[in-house]
C-alpha cells in the first residue's frame, strides 16, 4: 500500500488558480502529513467553493444554429482539493475492489483509476458488440441533472456500505458533510469585491495572485451582499449573500476532486442490478458518468418494450434518479442498418430522427464509425472563433498571427510534438485525438472523414477575416 501511496502522490499535480488559501499540492511534505492524519480532517475548516459558469455552447449542424449551454462548475481551495484528492484515492480503491468482486468492473468506465483506457476504447467496445449481433435493440440515454440530484441520505448509505461500516468515522463524515452541505461563492462577486470587472482576461489576472485575499479581507467579503446579475435569473433586482450554502437534501458540486467517485458509489447497486438483468439476455451495458448505453440482442417489439419497462423500474428505484427523456434514443440494428425506434416510447416522435447511434463522441451508422457530427461542429466552431479573436494585425505584414491557431487546431501541432526535444512534453490537440482514434478503430472506418480537409478550412477562415 505504501508503494501505491507513493505513486499516487508522485502523480498528483497542482492547479494554476488563485483561491482563498495559499497554493499547495500533495507533494508538499506538510500537506501530505496533514491530510493523511484523520484527526486533522475531523476538525478541518473547509472553505467555500468558487463557482463559475463554463460555456458549452455548441453549433447544432442539424438545426444550423448555436445551442447555448452553460454548466456551473466549482473548485476548492488548494488544501481542500488535496484532502478531496486523498480521500478520492482511498475511495477509488474500495470502489475498484467492489466492482471487481461484483463482476461489473467494466460497466462504469468514467473517472476510473484502474482501467487505463479512454473513451476511444470504450466506444469501440460498444460498437464492436453491436456489429457482432445479427440484430439488436439499443437504448442510449442519460440522467437528468446528475450531480445536482444525488440524494444525500442515499449517498451516505452507499458510502457506509462500501466502507463496510454502520456509521462514518469522524474524518469521513467531515469530508461527506463538506461535499453535501457545501458553500459556494461566485467568481463574479469575488472580482467585484477585488475591484475588477469579471472577464476572461481579468480572470487570468486574478489567477496570477498567490491567493485571493487575506483572513481579514475574507471575513469582510463574507458579509457582503451582491445584486443578482445572472442572465438566467428572472428577477434582476434580487440580492444574494457572498457565501451561499446548499440547504437542500440533494446535490453535490460538480468539479471537485471527489465528486466523480462519489457519483460512481451512488450508482453501485443500480449498475449491479442493471448489469445482471441485461446479462440474463446476453446483452451489453456501459455507463460513462450520466451517459449510458444498453444493447439487447434480437427480440420482437413487445419483448423489447417489456425489457425497456423493466429498465425504467430500476431507474425509478434509485432516489432522485431521472431519465432525460429528450436525450433518450431507441434504435434497432438490422441488416447493417440503424433504424430509429423513438416512436416506441414517445407519442410525439422526432421530426428528423437520427439513423445512427451516437456515443462517447463517435457515431455508428450500421456499417462505419465516424467522429460524431457535434464533436466536429464544436471543433470547427472553436477554430473559427479562435481565428476571429486572433486577428492581431502586424503593421508591416498585415496578417493574422497563426502560430497559436495552428498549434491548437491543425496537424502542425502533431509534427512539432514528434520533433520536440522533450518527448514527455506533448501538446496534442483534437487532430491528435482523431489520429489515436483512427489507430484504435482501424483504417477501414471513416474516423478522419470530417477532418481530412481541416487545413483548407483554416486557411479559408484566415483569408476571410484577413479581408475584413
Amino acid at each position: 500500500m505504501d508503494m501505491e501511496f507513493d505513486a499516487f502522490r508522485k502523480e498528483s499535480t497542482g492547479k494554476a488558480y488563485a483561491h482563498f488559501g495559499t497554493r499547495c499540492t500533495l507533494k508538499d511534505d506538510w500537506v501530505w502529513k496533514y491530510v493523511t492524519v484523520p484527526q486533522n480532517i475531523e476538525t478541518h475548516k473547509f472553505f467555500p467553493f468558487i463557482s463559475f459558469e463554463k460555456d458549452y455552447t455548441k453549433y447544432n449542424s442539424r438545426d444550423k444554429k448555436l445551442k447555448v449551454k452553460n454548466r456551473l462548475l466549482c473548485y476548492a481551495t488548494h488544501l481542500d482539493r488535496c484532502i478531496y484528492q486523498y480521500y478520492s484515492f482511498l475511495l477509488n480503491n474500495y470502489y475498484n475492489k467492489r466492482v471487481e468482486n461484483n463482476g461489473i468492473d467494466k460497466v462504469a468506465v468514467a473517472y476510473r483509476t484502474d482501467l487505463h483506457k479512454s473513451n476511444i476504447h470504450f466506444a469501440k467496445e460498444v460498437f464492436d458488440f453491436i456489429k457482432n449481433q445479427g440484430s439488436c435493440y439499443v437504448i442510449v440515454g442519460d440522467f437528468k441533472s446528475f450531480f445536482d440530484s444525488l440524494d444525500h441520505r442515499y449517498l451516505k448509505q452507499r458510502l457506509c456500505d462500501l466502507l463496510g461500516v454502520d456509521r462514518l468515522s469522524e474524518d469521513w463524515y467531515a469530508v461527506y458533510k463538506s461535499i453535501t452541505k457545501y458553500a459556494e461563492c461566485r467568481i463574479e462577486d469575488i472580482a467585484y469585491f477585488l475591484g475588477k470587472k469579471y472577464s476572461p482576461q481579468e480572470y487570468k489576472d486574478i489567477n496570477k495572485c498567490f491567493k485571493l485575499m487575506g483572513t481579514k479581507q475574507f471575513h469582510k467579503f463574507k458579509k457582503q451582499i451582491f445584486r443578482n446579475l445572472r442572465e438566467s435569473d428572472d428577477d434582476k433586482t434580487a440580492f444574494h449573500s457572498a457565501i451561499e450554502k446548499n440547504k437542500k437534501s440533494y446535490g453535490i458540486p460538480q468539479g471537485s476532486s471527489i465528486s466523480a467517485v462519489l457519483a460512481n458509489v451512488y450508482m453501485l447497486d443500480f449498475d449491479k442490478n442493471i448489469y445482471n438483468y441485461i446479462q440474463s439476455y446476453d446483452g451489453f451495458y456501459m455507463r460513462y458518468c450520466d451517459d449510458f448505453i444498453i444493447v439487447f440482442p434480437s427480440s420482437n417489439k413487445e419483448e423489447f418494450l417489456s425489457k425497456y419497462k423493466k429498465i425504467r423500474e430500476f431507474i425509478d428505484n434509485i432516489p432522485r434518479l431521472k431519465l432525460e427523456k429528450q436525450k433518450t434514443q431507441i434504435y434497432e440494428y438490422r441488416n447493417q442498418s440503424i433504424i430509429n425506434r423513438f416512436s416506441y416510447i414517445s407519442d410525439s416522435p422526432e421530426e428528423r430522427p437520427k439513423q445512427r447511434i451516437d456515443y462517447l463522441g463517435f457515431s455508428f451508422d450500421g456499417q462505419k464509425v465516424t467522429v460524431r457530427d457535434k464533436t466536429l461542429s464544436k471543433y470547427y466552431y472553436r477554430m473559427y472563433r479562435k481565428v476571429k479573436s486572433a486577428k492581431y494585425w502586424s503593421l508591416r505584414k498585415k496578417r493574422v498571427q497563426t502560430k497559436g491557431l495552428y498549434q491548437l487546431y491543425s496537424a502542425h501541432a502533431n509534427w512539432s510534438d514528434s520533433q520536440s526535444q522533450n518527448p514527455k512534453k506533448k501538446n496534442g490537440n483534437f487532430l491528435t485525438y482523431v489520429q489515436r482514434a483512427e489507430k484504435e478503430f482501424g483504417k477501414d472506418e471513416l474516423i478522419d472523414r470530417g477532418t481530412s480537409r481541416h487545413m483548407v478550412k483554416i486557411k479559408r477562415a484566415i483569408a476571410k477575416w484577413g479581408k475584413t
